[in-house]
Parts: C-alpha cells; structure tokens; sequence
C-alpha cells in the first residue's frame, strides 16, 4: 500500500481541518490515536470505509473512520489501521494480522455486529481495489491478497455462528 510523505499528510490534515470534520480519540492497547469522522459521499465506492495516510516509523500519521460507522466501533477501525500500518507495515499478512488484534479489542456485545460491518466493508473493498489496480495502478496483486485474507476470515466468522 501507498506510502505518505509528511507534506502529504500535514496538506490532508489542513483539508480535514478546514471542512471541519469532527475529530476523535480512539484508545486501545494502552494508545491514544486521533482520527477524524468522514463524511461518507468521500468514498461512495464503499459502504463505510477507514482512512489512513502513514508513511516512515515515526513520521506524522492521519487516520479517519466514515461517519457511517457507530461511535462506540470507530476506535477498532482505528485500530486496525494503525496496527497495520505502523506496527506491521512489512508483513504479508498485515491486514490479517490486525484483523484478529481489531476482534480482540471487542467485547462480546458487540462482535457479531462488528463482524458484520467489517465484512461488509471487507467484501466491497476487494472489488474495489481490483478496480482501482485496474484503473490508475494503485494498488497491487499483493496488497489486494492481503486484505481478502481478512475478507475470509470474516467471512469464515460469520458462516461459524460468530465463534471467535
């Protein structure tokens, strides 16, 4: 996936600060990372959809969650951003591996909605990365593989009866 210089990252902040999207904290594992709530006609290739614009360990970061999403579950789409992108950005399995850190941070009362907001969001985004792969480039076989390995771990979840 795309990496993001911090000029690109300060110039998007400015232009969420500017349109005054509401800004949030979302705190998991012991982290307290901003992110802002997007309004949804910014993808509308997606039903809900996370944002994240990182670059080197260490540089300046932006994160948002469409404002589709339920407040009380931002915080896990944050956190699957972040944990990918910053924790684990040279795996293979990143996408994967920040799935199961993402279902870990939600209690019992929440997961089989969650599960189903992910897969939805899951199950477009596939798609929607093949056609931008083949429309501008911009992304790759490889990153496409990754995210439809959460794709089918969701997938898996639900046709399980939501066990974790």
């Amino acid at each position: 996936m795309k990496s993001f210089s911090p000029s690109d990252v300060a110039a998007q902040r400015k232009d969420f600060v500017l349109n005054r999207y509401q800004s949030g904290i979302a705190q998991f594992g012991g982290k307290q990372v901003e992110y802002f709530v997007l309004p949804n006609n910014l993808n509308l290739a997606l039903p809900n959809f996370a944002f994240r614009m990182t670059g080197k360990k260490n540089e300046p970061m932006l994160f948002g969650v469409s404002i589709g999403v339920p407040t009380e579950r931002k915080r896990f789409w944050v956190a699957h951003e972040y944990h990918e992108f910053t924790e684990l950005p040279e795996s293979p399995d990143s996408c994967l591996k920040a799935l199961e850190y993402e279902l870990q941070l939600v209690d019992d009362g929440q997961f089989k909605e969650h599960v189903q907001e992910r897969a939805g969001f899951f199950n477009a985004l596939v798609p929607y990365l093949e056609a931008e792969k083949t429309r501008i480039g911009a992304y790759t076989s490889e990153d496409i593989e990754r995210v439809a390995k959460s794709k089918d771990r969701l997938n898996a979840i639900i046709r399980t009866g939501f066990k974790r």
